[in-house]
């Protein structure tokens, strides 16, 4: 207790590095603590010292009684940032697959964003449509899933997914630009016109607008 207390004061004062040894101290004389193993997990994060960060993390969420979901996710961004991004795209699968419904959309959006930088797109559509029930009532869903198929250049399907998520509503302009753009590779310009000329309403100056 006198360590794990003494960790907290140096984190305090900002001796990271004697906060963490003093964590270090208190989990060889107590190891089932979850707090202790979370405020490791915390100060190894801001020492940058990103797999012990992780471990800590882990660590935490398995002695937490309620197994606390937001634990997982810490961990599978520091194994992000500790360059072990297919340990954390396991994690995230957990994670997702654990929580189902009321999972974060930062969690969904962070696991397809990882899958599509490690070029594994189909991992990703494999997963979303095994999700399918969880998060078809989220525009996240729908924005992800778009483009996890213009990745693999499914652009007909793409294009079907950002429809989809128009009627949740009016798209982003963003959005908006993408469905347009996927709508003229696949032949359909009719419908791409249509919303090239809302977007013109918005960015009248647009000239690579007016030229598609």
């Amino acid at each position: 207790m006198i360590d794990f207390r003494l960790g907290n004061l140096y984190g305090l004062t900002g001796e990271l590095e004697k906060a963490l040894s003093s964590y270090d101290i208190a989990l060889t004389y107590c190891d089932q603590d979850t707090g202790l193993w979370q405020n490791q997990g915390k100060t190894a994060w801001d020492l940058k010292q990103y797999g012990v960060a992780a471990e800590s993390f882990l660590r935490a969420y398995e002695l937490n009684s309620k197994k606390e979901p937001t634990l997982l996710f810490y961990t599978a961004v520091a194994w992000m940032y500790a360059d072990q991004k297919e340990v954390a795209l396991g994690v995230l699968e957990k994670l997702l697959a654990d929580t189902a419904d009321s999972a974060q959309d930062e969690w969904l959006e962070t696991y397809t964003n990882l899958c599509i930088e490690q070029k594994q797109a189909d991992r990703a559509l494999e997963h979303l449509s095994r999700w399918h029930t969880y998060f078809e009532s989220r525009q996240t869903f729908w924005r992800l899933q778009a483009l996890v198929h213009i990745q693999l250049h499914e652009y007909e399907k793409g294009a079907a997914n950002l429809k989809v998520l128009a009627a949740f509503g009016s798209l982003k302009t963003a959005d908006k630009k993408l469905l347009a753009d996927l709508l003229l590779q696949i032949n359909i310009p009719l419908e791409a016109v249509k919303l090239y000329e809302e977007l013109l309403t918005q960015k009248p100056d647009d000239h690579q607008l007016y030229e598609k």
